[in-house]
């Protein structure tokens, strides 16, 4: 494994074929183009995962899933679209503080869950991560499958960029082929 990027400037991670990097970073720049933004490619060193700085991420995502939904196409290489808002260590206690963080921009009667994805870290199990994780989130109303607000931690080895994220400011490409 090669020395670790500087992912301070990283606003956006976007999963994809690790066959096609390359084609898959161009992928990317090109749907970003076409959404009518410009996105700056940024070596994550991790297999599948692509790294970008991009001015307002999570309206930027917003326009890659009203583009992905007009042309589907478009996507072939590249998978999820997630915003970051924050990096920190992949410690709980950093995480937890993050994501407390975070809670008061949920509101009281508002709809949320977590959306988690990790790589290169095997201190916890996924389900363990979460129950960790939520458990300084004082919001009732959780909702798995619609929910208003979606706060995303992906783990990257010692690593972790979480976003507070409403549901169209993340984008999974498989989900919305499949509603077209």
């Amino acid at each position: 494994m090669g020395e670790r990027p500087d992912i301070s400037n990283v606003g956006m991670v976007v999963s994809c074929s690790p066959t096609h990097r390359d084609m898959a970073v161009s992928e990317v720049e090109g749907v970003a183009k076409e959404a009518g933004f410009s996105v700056g490619a940024i070596a994550s060193g991790i297999e599948g995962l692509l790294f970008f700085a991009v001015d307002s991420p999570k309206e930027a995502i917003k326009k890659l899933n009203r583009l992905c939904r007009e042309k589907p196409g478009l996507f072939e290489l590249t998978f999820h679209y997630r915003p970051v808002d924050v990096w920190c260590t992949s410690s709980i206690e950093e995480m937890q503080a993050k994501i407390r963080e975070l809670v008061p921009k949920i509101g009281e009667e508002e709809s949320w869950r977590m959306m988690l994805s990790k790589r290169q870290y095997d201190k916890y199990g996924e389900r363990e991560l979460i129950m960790k994780l939520t458990e300084v989130v004082d919001r009732k109303k959780v909702d798995l499958k619609n929910a208003e607000k979606v706060i995303v931690v992906g783990i990257i080895g010692e690593h972790a960029g979480i976003a507070l994220a409403a549901r169209d400011e993340i984008l999974d490409v498989q989900q919305v082929k499949k509603g077209l």
